[in-house]
Formats: structure tokens, C-alpha cells, sequence
């Protein structure tokens, strides 16, 4: 039988794949539709098994490979479908999560502190609503967590085959998360930082420590070329260096204000969603030492929010105040504003900067260890060289889910040697308890919104309409239209919705108001649980002014004075439609 040594190993990531699986029942994300970028990605896989050989779609702005290779395999095993590729991704995220939690208990963690941090990234409404589609991101976490947790393994072992075993898995790992995305680099990089501390030896002999990240990105090159030769290299591969190039070209003092402004706007961000874990040591005084850095850093974040306006400084792309996911169909600017009482925004403000200022605080406290410790000073590579090309080019605050991640993991480290506060711990529960609901529920809305605008969507197509005379949102334009050629670029819109619409005659939207000639004619009621931000859905079909003045026979038979024309068939199963 198991004995309570066995049981108390495996009770932490027991509860942690319990709770994940409770999380994701109560969000319920089903549904056969596209979520985000995914579209882009899961036409990569199918044409992949489809030819027998590697397609990726121009809307790629990453090596993608390694995601190819594991949907393949996975749509191979159970077929094709989003859901299917919804449920790798979903399996993906659980990896993720127990990876952070074995990182956080190699270096040293306590038990506690390496459970509360995973349960952050698991209960992190960003991380749920990536783990309930195809997109890459909780793969690369995923990936980078594990590369990470190997080479600590080896670096700590003693025992030289184990210790070099690992290291080859970790650089292999890592290799893959660079195929993954570009931003993978990070992880060789520090690693060989991490090696050639420890060594201590002469500059020439520590240099080989770096011949696996010179490796990777000669790999990285070679693949490109490949991909130009062969394949074909996506259209949009370039597009984040070419940001940051853009950026560059604002001049020194250009530069640097853009640079500020993301690095403000991140640690926000990463200050959010390190809360749970600041609260084990907000009633600490051994980390409020260096008060005039911290200070610094209040007033920096504090005008920053000011210039932006509070709100503003949260309104992101994965998630809202009131809500979770990526939000893009017609006029969905005028109704995803933020809409939380100023007061209440003020006051996740301040949480924030007080995150922020107690990580700060932490870091400095220990700032020692990136002297003697080799790890730390990895760790801290790591984390720096994943957050450049963020602050350099364009945030997407999914994009720091890495970053959150490391951050989760140093403040599990960095509390081992802690007497935490009594209060502390309650705190904690009752903020994860209330993010849990918040992503959950954040996630159950996102996913009922769309089941009622792709069964709204799809019936338009049964009844004949063709996709291009219909501005469905990002995904659906992206999905359907996107193969119409180079006149749809993103973002040329000529008046229309930024995402490859050919004729908007008919659109899904948030709101019935409109000054472009669109009538009503249908609306769905949505079941929402956080806000009524994401319902009802209207469908409206747009008329050219002298058609609409041409009355026709049974006019005043038509619902709310809608043409006849505009009426489609109905269809059965609809949801919430009135």
C-alpha cells in the first residue's frame, strides 16, 4: 500500500489536475469554432496530414513547427476537428501547471508555496481561455517550464550520466520551444549563462556552454531557409522583428518612451497576476526595506496609469474587466469598453502597483543570489530576455504569461526561508477562490457568445448566403476569407471591420446601433454569468438607401419594419433566438 510519504508527494499535483479539470467543467468550453488565431494554426495541421508533408498558413508569424507536429499526430488519433485540437491544448495546459510546480519544488520550494503559484498560473483567466483553443502559447509555457525543470535537475545531480542526461533532454526541450516560437532562444541562452557562472573557468572554456543556443538558432535559420525553398515561408513569419524595427525607427527618445510604456502597462499586468502569491508576504516587513525604489517604481506606474487613463491601463485583448477572450466581430470597440466603477478600477490599481512594488522589494531583498548563485542568475536571464521583445515590439498581454510564470516561480523560491503571516494564507484562498470564479465564469461566457454566433453564422451559410457577403468577426473572416488574396490585407478596411471582409452585407454584432445602413434582423439572447458585455448577438443585414425606400407588399408584415428580403430561414436549435 501507499505509504503517507507517497500520498503527501502526490497530493499537490493530484489537487492541482482536480482542480483544473473542475475549473474546466464549469467553464465548459464546447463548441466547434475557431478561438482567437487558432484558425490560422489548425488549417496548418489539417493540410499537413492532408498532403503528408509540412503547409503552414500565411497567417504565421512563428516556426510553428513543433505545434504542427503535435496537432498532426493528435488530429491523426482523433480526427479533425477544433474541439479535438481543443482538448490537446486543454491536456497541454495541465502539463504546464505540474511543470511549475516540479521547477518551483526543484529549486527548493516548499510544498505550499509551489502549490499556491501553480494554482495561480492554472487560475490565471489568460492561461484558461489559451489552454480552451489551439493557440501556441500555452504550448511555449508549457515547453519552457519543462526545459527549465530539466535543467535544474541536471544541474543540480551529482551523478554524471543523470546530470548530462538531463541536460541533453533540457536543451532538446528547449530546441522544441524554440520551434514553437522564436522567443524559445531565451531558454538555451540562459541556460548556458546559468552553466558557464558555475564553471568559474577561463572565457574560452566557458564559451562551449553556449554552443547549444548557437546550435538552436542555426537550426532556426537552416528551418526558414527550408521553408522558403520548400514549403513556403508564411507571408506574416517577419512581422514581429519588423516591429520592433518600427519601433527603432521612432528615434532615441521615441524608442524609449515606447519602451516605458509597454514595460509600464507589463508590470501591471504581471503585478495583477502575481497577487495571490504577494499576499503570503504583503504583511512581511523584511521585504519593505528598499522603500525609495519602491516608491520610484509607485510613481512611475501611477502617472503611467494617469497619462492612459485607469481604466485604460487594463483594457486588454485576453481579458476585461468584466469579462475573458478575444473579442473581434463588427463594432466591438464601442461596447468592450471598460465599464467597472472608476473607484473599483482605481482600487486594482493600487493592488497592482503594491504587487509590483513587493516584487521589486523581493528581488532586491535577495538581489545576492544573482552574485553567488548561478541559478538565480539564469532565472533572471531568462525572465529579462523573454520580456525584451515584448516591451521592444507590440504587447499582447498574453504574451507575458512566460514572464508571469517565472515570476510565480522566484516568489515560490524566494519564500522558502519565510515565517509567513497567519492572515496571509486566508487571503490567498479567498483571492484564488475568487479568480477561479472569475476565469471560469469569464470563460463560460466567452464560449456561449460564440455558440450563438457561429450557429447564427452558420446558419446564414445553409440558407445560401456565401461567407464573403458576411462580416462574421476575426475568426470567421479569418477562416473563410482570408484564401481571397492580398486586396484583404489586415487592416485595410475601406470602412469595414479590419479583417479581410470582402461585402459586409451581413454582420454579427454586440450592438443594434448602427450609422452604415444595417437593419435588425434577428436577435440572440446570450447566457451570461459575469456581464451582459457579450449579449444578445444581432444580426444585421445592410441595404443600399434607395432600396430601403422602395416599400414592398407585405411589408407591415415584417418584423420591426425589416424588408422581407432580410429575413433569413430559421433554424432549428438556435439558442436564445427572438
Amino acid at each position: 500500500m501507499f505509504s503517507n510519504r507517497h500520498v503527501l508527494r502526490w497530493s499537490a499535483p493530484v489537487a492541482l489536475a482536480l482542480i483544473w479539470v473542475a475549473e474546466i467543467c464549469v467553464a465548459y468550453p464546447i463548441g466547434e469554432f475557431p478561438i482567437i488565431d487558432d484558425w490560422s494554426y489548425a488549417q496548418s495541421v489539417w493540410w499537413t496530414v492532408e498532403a503528408g508533408a509540412l503547409r503552414l498558413h500565411d497567417f504565421t508569424s512563428m516556426p510553428l513547427l513543433t505545434h504542427v507536429v503535435m496537432g498532426s499526430a493528435w488530429t491523426v488519433a482523433f480526427g479533425k476537428s477544433f474541439t479535438a485540437l481543443r482538448a490537446l491544448t486543454l491536456c497541454t495546459g495541465l502539463a504546464g501547471i505540474l511543470s511549475l510546480f516540479y521547477l518551483s519544488r526543484t529549486l527548493g520550494a516548499s510544498r505550499r508555496t509551489a502549490f499556491i503559484a501553480s494554482l495561480a498560473l492554472a487560475l490565471n483567466p489568460m492561461y484558461l481561455v489559451l489552454s480552451c483553443s489551439f493557440m501556441t502559447d500555452v504550448a511555449f509555457i508549457t515547453l519552457g517550464l519543462a526545459a527549465s525543470a530539466l535543467f535544474v535537475g541536471g544541474f543540480n545531480s551529482e551523478q554524471r550520466l543523470h546530470r548530462n542526461l538531463l541536460l541533453v533532454l533540457a536543451f532538446a526541450v528547449a530546441l522544441a520551444a524554440t520551434f514553437e516560437r522564436q522567443v524559445g532562444l531565451a531558454l538555451p541562452i540562459s541556460f548556458g549563462v546559468a552553466l558557464a557562472f558555475r564553471d568559474g573557468g577561463p572565457k574560452w572554456r566557458r564559451a562551449r556552454f553556449f554552443l547549444p543556443a548557437l546550435a538552436t538558432m542555426l537550426c532556426l535559420t537552416l528551418y526558414e531557409r527550408w521553408l522558403s525553398a520548400g514549403p513556403g515561408l508564411p507571408v506574416e513569419y517577419h512581422v514581429p522583428l519588423a516591429k520592433i524595427r518600427l519601433a527603432l525607427g521612432y528615434g532615441v527618445a521615441g524608442f524609449a518612451t515606447h519602451v516605458l510604456g509597454n514595460l509600464t502597462e507589463s508590470l501591471l499586468l504581471i503585478g495583477l497576476f502575481a497577487i495571490p502569491i504577494v499576499a503570503l508576504i504583503s504583511l512581511n516587513r523584511e521585504f519593505w526595506q528598499p522603500k525609495a525604489l519602491w516608491a520610484v517604481m509607485s510613481v512611475i506606474i501611477a502617472v503611467r496609469c494617469a497619462e492612459l487613463g485607469v481604466q485604460a491601463a487594463f483594457y486588454a485583448e485576453t481579458f476585461f474587466d468584466l469579462g475573458v477572450g478575444v473579442i473581434a466581430m463588427y463594432k466591438w470597440q464601442t461596447i468592450l469598453e471598460p465599464t467597472l466603477w472608476w473607484p473599483v478600477m482605481l482600487f486594482v490599481t493600487a493592488a497592482c502597483i503594491y504587487s509590483v512594488g513587493a516584487l521589486v522589494a523581493l528581488g532586491l531583498t535577495h538581489r545576492s543570489q544573482l552574485i553567488v548563485n548561478p541559478l538565480a542568475l539564469g532565472g533572471m536571464s531568462l525572465l529579462l530576455l523573454s520580456l525584451a521583445p515584448i516591451v521592444a515590439g507590440e504587447l499582447h498581454d498574453r504574451y507575458l504569461l512566460f514572464p508571469i510564470a517565472l515570476v510565480l516561480v522566484m516568489c515560490a523560491v524566494s519564500l522558502r526561508d519565510v515565517a509567513l503571516s497567519r492572515v496571509a494564507t486566508p487571503v490567498t484562498v479567498v483571492l484564488l477562490v475568487g479568480l477561479f470564479w472569475f476565469s471560469a465564469a469569464g470563460v463560460h461566457d466567452l464560449f456561449a457568445m460564440n455558440r450563438v454566433r457561429w450557429a447564427i453564422l452558420n446558419g446564414l451559410m445553409d440558407s445560401g448566403v456565401e461567407p464573403s457577403r458576411i462580416d462574421g468577426g476575426f475568426e470567421f473572416n479569418g477562416l473563410h476569407t482570408f484564401h481571397l488574396g492580398s486586396a484583404l490585407k489586415f487592416g485595410l478596411t475601406g470602412g469595414k471591420s479590419p479583417y479581410w471582409i470582402v461585402d459586409d452585407e451581413w454582420a454579427v454584432s454586440l450592438s443594434p446601433d448602427d450609422d452604415r445602413g444595417y437593419v435588425v434582423v434577428e436577435t440572440h439572447d446570450v447566457d451570461l454569468w459575469l456581464s451582459d458585455d457579450l449579449g444578445p448577438l444581432y444580426l444585421l443585414r445592410r441595404f443600399e438607401p434607395q432600396a430601403m425606400l422602395v416599400p414592398s407588399a407585405a411589408e407591415s408584415e415584417s418584423p420591426a419594419g425589416v424588408p422581407d428580403e432580410a429575413i433569413v430561414p430559421s433554424r432549428t436549435g438556435s439558442e436564445g433566438s427572438s
